[in-house]
């Protein structure tokens, strides 16, 4: 019997409102499961479709049995261009640690 404890380098938010991401504001989050986020240090904030979107740090996290619930600062919304190379530069992760060569719909791919 064990304990599934994620470890995560990246905030991906199902829910993510990109045109409301500012750099300098501060958002609360929660997710499904026990997860472990590096705090204070930078991270990349990813939508459902694995498309980065901003910069970001996680200040605080609170850990229940069934969840994950924090706060994240916005330290940088991205432009177009390094939205896109980062975006590719997970999604290239994605195929490989899924082991996945062609993957068409990344809302549908998860990690655990």
């Amino acid at each position: 019997m064990g304990f599934l404890y994620e470890f995560n380098w990246i905030l991906k938010l199902s829910d993510l409102d990109e045109n409301n991401v500012c750099a300098g504001n501060t958002y609360s989050f929660t997710k499904h499961g026990v997860r472990a986020y590096p705090i204070d240090m930078p991270i990349d904030l990813v939508n459902k479709n694995w498309e980065v979107v901003a910069k970001c740090t996680i200040s605080r996290i609170t850990i229940t049995s069934q969840a994950t619930s924090g706060e994240y600062h916005v330290i940088e919304v991205y432009d177009k261009q390094t939205r896109k190379c980062l975006s590719e530069q997970w999604r290239d992760f994605l195929k490989i640690t899924k082991k996945i060569e062609n993957i068409t719909d990344y809302s549908q791919i998860h990690i655990t």
